[in-house]
């Protein structure tokens, strides 16, 4: 592929841009539009962007098909904000993680796919894939008296197409680089005339990956990924609807590691004697009900189930070792819910919503760990006897099951002109019982050797006792705000409200113990501001926040010189301070221009172990800047054109603190390990022409070679190089 100057290029853009402006203006009709609004879904009272205080990023189906958008990673990678690493196997909100910063029983960040709250492991080791969906909305901050689960950090909505009685149909093909290649299919009509419609989607993707493995000779992160979605829309009555959604996702991914040699990444190559991956398959069902009790009742009924089933295998050490140092893992979830919901609007400026929510989770886990007995008996003699070492399983298994039920409501009131009153409050309850167990098994055949040393080998084998740890949380979740209109189109407002995520159990690999730790609270404020002049084609959203995070739950080392002595501890408090802002631009119909910047500064305020202070420090893995910047042009021909810039800025990922107890640095931060900050250009294109659209898309057009995650001295995550592919999608 031609490697282009950047100077050059942005030469080339500049000009084209100019010229392509000037024809605009000779050829477009500049009269003034009008702009369709937004609508908000995922905050239960339907209003749009400019009504809404949450920090919230839209994208809509128009937006994900100009962007060429395959994944909810692609969107994610472009909202400031919001930090995803390629094959989006860990993502964060205004620098929190979606596991919170200790790996806690719950998460800090909720997604839902057409209301059915998802699995971790199903968003972050498969990806949600974004073929026939109507809208992405991605919360950042608490919401708490919003969702059905709680969540602390903010939330992603999901929202696909729904059915409609009109017959259609649609089918796609696309292929890119590295081998990516697929094929989608949309089958939509009425069953019955008035009553009954169904949908049917299928989406088949599947790529090489741009990771090569060295030393097995074969790529490491291929990716195999099948999602099938059916939806039946049943209207009984004129105030009554019913809706069905039943989903399936297969996904299989590899290795998204790459090498480092002495301290220098190998970009794109990996070198590891185990052919790791990932596989999660999941099965959701939901059922959602509304009835229009009168004109300004509605009641509304969510049950759902999911089912997730994960298998991996992973390769501790990621190198060729000849004893390798890796893991099997396995794990089952399911999820029911049930959400009853009232919500009221007069029409007069008072609306709100109530509701119950019960969730009962179950998630079984099975680990199966390889290892030699060197490393647990220090016996380097029977390196002599055992030239690879003796082989063993050290198998761990856990069991949690969690209950969580809530209640909870909003109210929006207009109680003067311009002004409007926001009231909420969350009472949320949680019973975590976990039961943790380990067993070590041999391997290799024991052949027998000195009796002290059998004894030795004999002693370390079997099980261990289970720890059982049970608790119940508890916690009231208020919301307070206000908001006045300053003008036409011209909203400020300001929020504080309460979240807190339960506490839970966390297994110590080294002790052998099962630790359990408190709920995490934060306090939330935050100052939004809307506005937007020349009928709206000017819009400019921003929201200042500050957090203050109590009792965090964050992941500690015991022993600094043990990695497997990590264990979750509430470790005092933090905070997080920050602004987030859009501004976009609708020159006229034709010409688009849109940036948004988001900075957060996080700070671990008080942050002391027995072992570690990390106090004044910044969160792992947290961008202070983030920002976007783009135009779309659009043609009266059918052709649509997008450019684009991501910036992301630099963040720690490891902090080493000095170990030895004599020194006077002990505890404190000596060193740390940085991931690359990156500005990728990213191009798009669509042309609509009769029944056909076609869509073409290059990431990183410059071959930006940066490091997402910088894991150790010996591994780190990457981010894509460049990338393209086309796509030809034909309407029935």
């Amino acid at each position: 592929m031609v490697q282009f100057k950047q100077k050059a290029l942005t030469l080339a853009v500049a000009s084209g841009i100019a010229s392509f402006s000037a024809t605009a203006q000779e050829n477009a009709e500049i009269e003034e539009f009008v702009l369709e609004p937004i609508i908000i879904k995922g905050e239960k009272i339907e209003r749009s962007v400019d009504d809404t205080l949450s920090s919230v990023s839209v994208a809509t189906d128009e937006e994900m098909q100009l962007h060429a958008d395959e994944s909810l990673h692609d969107v994610m990678m472009r909202t400031p904000g919001v930090f995803t690493t390629e094959g989006n196997e860990t993502f964060s909100i205004r620098g929190i993680p979606v596991d919170g910063l200790g790996a806690g029983s719950s998460d800090a960040i909720s997604v839902y796919v057409d209301e059915a709250l998802q699995s971790r492991r199903a968003v972050t080791l498969a990806p949600t894939s974004l073929w026939d969906m109507e809208q992405v909305e991605i919360f950042r901050g608490a919401q708490s008296t919003t969702q059905g689960r709680n969540a602390m950090a903010g939330a992603i909505y999901l929202k696909s197409k729904d059915p409609t009685f009109e017959r259609g149909a649609a089918v796609q093909a696309n292929i890119g680089t590295y081998g990516e290649q697929g094929g989608s299919l949309m089958v939509n009509g009425g069953l019955i005339d008035d009553t009954l419609a169904g949908r049917l989607t299928f989406d088949y993707q599947e790529e090489d990956g741009y990771i090569y493995n060295e030393f097995l000779r074969k790529d490491a992160n291929e990716l195999r990924n099948v999602n099938t979605r059916g939806k039946l829309l049943l209207l009984p009555t004129d105030a009554v609807e019913a809706l069905l959604t039943v989903q399936h996702s297969k996904n299989r991914q590899g290795n998204q590691s790459i090498s480092k040699v002495d301290g220098v990444p190998q970009f794109y190559e990996v070198a590891t004697n185990i052919d790791a991956f990932d596989k999660v398959e999941q099965t959701a069902i939901t059922s959602a009900i509304d009835v229009r009790l009168d004109e300004n009742w509605t009641l509304t009924s969510i049950t759902s189930a999911t089912q997730t089933d994960y298998e991996g295998l992973i390769d501790f050490d990621q190198s060729p070792s000849p004893r390798p140092d890796g893991a099997s893992l396995n794990e089952e979830e399911q999820v029911l819910s049930q959400e009853l919901r009232a919500g009221y609007d007069n029409g007069e400026g008072f609306r709100g919503h109530f509701g119950l929510y019960a969730a009962k989770t179950d998630r079984d886990r099975e680990d199966v760990l390889g290892t030699t007995v060197v490393d647990f008996l220090g016996e380097e003699a029977l390196l002599a006897v055992y030239e690879d070492g003796f082989r063993f399983n050290y198998n761990r298994f856990g069991d949690t099951e969690l209950m969580n039920t809530a209640v909870f409501g909003e109210i929006n009131w207009d109680f003067m002109p311009r002004w409007e009153l926001i009231v909420g409050l969350r009472y949320d309850r949680e019973r975590n019982e976990t039961v943790d167990s380990t067993s070590i098994a041999p391997v290799t055949t024991f052949n027998g050797l000195d009796p002290d040393t059998d004894a030795l080998i004999d002693g370390f084998m079997g099980a261990a006792d289970p720890t059982v740890t049970e608790a119940t949380y508890d916690a009231w979740l208020p919301k307070l705000g206000i908001s006045y209109e300053l003008a036409h189109n011209q909203t400020l407002g300001f929020v504080a409200q309460r979240a807190y995520r339960a506490g839970g159990a966390s297994f110590n690999l080294a002790t052998q113990e099962s630790v359990e730790f408190d709920p995490e609270y934060t306090n939330n404020y935050e100052i939004a501001y809307r506005g937007g002049w020349m009928a709206d084609r000017l819009r400019l959203t921003a929201n200042i926040f500050w957090i203050d995070w109590k009792d965090q739950q964050v992941e500690v080392l015991t022993d600094p010189a043990d990695a497997d002595s990590v264990q979750v501890e509430n470790a005092g408090e933090s905070e997080l301070k920050g602004v987030e802002t859009l501004l976009a631009f609708d020159v006229n119909r034709l010409i688009s221009l849109y940036t948004g910047i988001a900075y957060n500064d996080t700070e671990y305020t008080d942050f002391v172990t027995d072992t570690q202070d990390f106090t004044g420090q910044d969160f792992q893995g947290a961008r202070t800047w983030m920002a976007t910047a783009g135009s779309t042009f659009r043609f009266e021909n059918g052709l649509s054109l997008n450019l684009e810039a991501v910036f992301h800025d630099d963040a720690t990922t490891v902090y080493v603190t000095e170990s030895d107890e004599a020194s006077p640095m002990y505890k404190q931060v000596t060193d740390e390990l940085r991931t690359d900050s990156y500005l990728l250009w990213n191009t798009s294109a669509t042309y609509e022409v009769d029944q056909f659209l076609f869509t073409a898309y290059v990431r990183n057009i410059f071959d930006e070679q940066y490091m997402t995650n910088n894991q150790d001295e010996s591994t780190a995550d990457a981010g894509a190089p460049r990338t393209a592919g086309l796509a030809a999608r034909y309407n029935f």
